[in-house]
Formats: structure tokens, C-alpha cells, sequence
């Protein structure tokens, strides 16, 4: 491969990498924007809402069936823990190697983890829309019918919002910086050309 080929080649990847990273930040932007005030308000864009109703909201529910056999508390947290734990545990198990996806992962659980603000500040009111009855609140039996905790709502609320902030903006800077490293440093030797060498040296490696 010559060296206009392998040039045009790393441009291609390393655009295909920012392209990837720019949807998933911008699914974690519109996560923020939305959700910044009480109700949730503004219009969301056609992708967010896509997103969120295909791919957050059966995470939420499976996590309620994966926790509904270990008792009313985990039932309840389950949804809101696994919606967030599953990109989690994607970025883990891809971390080391393939950790650019892995970056993506991350922005994707800050993504993810915004959208339970509102849904615990809502344990003082329960006005938001839900898709079952409004006793099968989450944060509202956790925080009041099984811990009588419902003064911890508002904090609780405003650290799972940060917290998603912080998790997607270093998924982001992580992606950036890898995405550039990975488009300057040199190739590594591939595995090919070590098959390639003599047997004593092969044992080397």
C-alpha cells in the first residue's frame, strides 16, 4: 500500500471515529438539554427521543425484570441501575482492547444516567408520565414507601445529573484524544510479520 493509499485510509478511520463520537455526544447534549429544568422541557429532537424510547427505556424495564426476583428495593432501583450499568460494563469489558469504543460507551452512559434526574426529583410530586401506574413510581417507593429518605430526593436528583455531565464530557475528551493519537502514531508491527520470523526469535515475543 502506498503512501497516499494508507493516508487516505487513517483520514477515513479517524473521520468514521469522530463521527461515532459526535452522535453519542450529541445524544448526551440533548440528554442535559432536556432535562436541565423541572418538568423536562423543550422539544427533543427526533434522534434523542428515538434513542431514549428504543434503546434507554428497554434497558430501564429489563433491568426491572432482571432485579424483580431480589426483593422490592432492587426491583425498584433495578431500572434506573441497569440503564446505566449496561453501557458501563460495555466500556469495561472493551476498555482494553478497543478503548476508543469503549470511550463512546462512557459518553453513552452519561447519556443515560441524566435522564434519572428528573425521574428521582420527581418522588415529591409524581407528575411526570410514566408508562405504568403511578404507585409503580421507582424513586417514590425507594425514597419514601421503603426508606422514608424523600428529603434526599432533590440531592440525589442534582448528583445523578452532574454526575452524568462529568462521565459523558470524559468520555468525550477520552475519544478525542484517542482518535488523535490513533491517527498520528505509527503502525504497530502486525502479526503476520511475526509469524514471519524465525522460530528461535518467535519465542521471543
Amino acid at each position: 500500500m502506498d503512501m497516499q493509499t494508507e493516508n487516505i485510509k487513517r483520514r477515513a478511520i479517524l473521520a468514521l471515529k469522530l463521527g461515532g463520537l459526535a452522535v453519542a455526544g450529541y445524544l448526551w447534549f440533548e440528554a442535559a438539554r432536556v432535562n436541565w429544568d423541572f418538568p423536562p422541557a423543550g422539544e427533543w429532537s427526533f434522534l434523542f427521543r428515538q434513542y431514549y424510547s428504543w434503546i434507554i427505556l428497554p434497558m430501564h424495564e429489563g433491568g426491572h425484570f432482571l432485579f424483580m426476583f431480589f426483593g422490592d428495593t432492587l426491583a425498584s432501583f433495578g431500572g434506573s441501575f441497569w440503564q446505566v450499568m449496561f453501557p458501563l460494563l460495555l466500556a469495561l469489558v472493551t476498555g482494553r482492547k478497543q478503548p476508543f469504543l469503549a470511550s463512546i460507551y462512557l459518553t453513552l452512559a452519561g447519556a443515560h444516567l441524566i435522564p434519572v434526574a428528573p425521574y428521582i426529583f420527581d418522588a415529591n410530586f409524581r407528575v411526570l408520565q410514566l408508562l405504568g401506574p403511578k404507585h409503580g413510581h421507582d424513586w417514590y417507593n425507594l425514597l419514601y414507601v421503603q426508606r422514608n429518605w424523600i428529603e434526599y430526593a432533590a440531592p440525589l436528583s442534582q448528583a445523578a445529573y452532574f454526575g452524568g455531565m462529568l462521565i459523558g464530557f470524559s468520555g468525550i475528551l477520552a475519544g478525542c484524544i484517542l482518535a488523535v493519537y490513533g491517527y498520528f502514531r505509527p503502525d504497530a508491527p502486525s502479526a503476520q510479520k511475526r509469524t514471519n520470523l524465525p522460530t528461535e526469535q518467535r519465542r521471543l515475543f
